[in-house]
């Protein structure tokens, strides 16, 4: 019972040392209240809370040594959850996810710093997947990327590297058929033969870009797949 009694006694005096050692904190930043605590060097520390004008909560977290540390969240002012992850040394890290306002998820993905890495997915409002694409370790995007629109469709496909479109790409109309193929350079400028369809499915026009500028003879279709000029 003795060893009992010092053990509660040991607990109780490191709490107090431990309320001594921070100091609740009130500021304002842009028109926000926060709140939370500060240690013996004026650091936050613990967990802080940002508030709006009409007082709805808008943001949360934890800091230690004045670093963001674990679980973050924002919300929107209808109280619904915004973005939500974790901090490592004031840096992201690991799996983000951001939400619509009505609560749909929006993008999810890893985050090592300041960067993206590894795949990351998009969602229209609808629920519908928006994009899909990778990033590499130093937050380029890199590999297959494919966009959709909000019904579903295929929007676009192809490689990117280094931020930019490379290689062949693939456009498509809001009903499924080809809009456009060519290729993009290494800057992602499209280079090299063109095509582009009507809404149809026919060839609308063919021809050679170089530098982004359409060059040399193009050639012109109607709707039908006749041809309409060249030039």
């Amino acid at each position: 019972m003795k060893s009992h009694l010092n053990l509660i006694l040991i607990l109780v005096c490191f709490s107090i040392f431990v309320k001594a050692q921070t100091k609740p904190t009130t500021l304002f930043e842009n028109d926000a209240k926060l709140t939370g605590q500060t240690d013996k060097n004026g650091e936050r520390t613990g967990e802080w809370k940002w508030f709006g004008k009409n007082g709805e909560l808008f943001q949360i977290g934890k800091y230690n040594n004045g670093k963001p540390v674990g679980e973050w969240k924002t919300y929107y002012r209808n109280g619904k959850l915004r973005t939500v992850g974790r901090f490592e040394n004031g840096k992201q890290t690991g799996e983000w996810k951001e939400y619509y306002d009505n609560g749909q998820l929006y993008e999810i993905g890893l985050y090592d710093g300041e960067n993206r890495m590894g795949e990351h997915q998009w969602y229209h409002e609808n629920g519908k997947p928006k994009m899909i694409g990778s990033y590499d370790e130093a937050g380029k995007t890199i590999g297959e990327w494919k966009e959709y629109y909000a019904n579903g469709q295929l929007r676009h496909v192809g490689t990117q590297r280094d931020n930019n479109r490379v290689g062949e790409w693939k456009y498509y109309h809001e009903n499924g058929n080809l809009e456009k193929t060519g290729s993009h350079d290494e800057k992602g400028m499209m280079v090299g033969e063109w095509k582009l369809y009507h809404k149809n499915g026919k060839i609308g026009a063919v021809g050679i870009i170089k530098d982004g500028e359409k060059t040399g003879e193009w050639k012109y279709y109607d709707e039908n797949g006749n041809l309409k000029k060249t030039k």
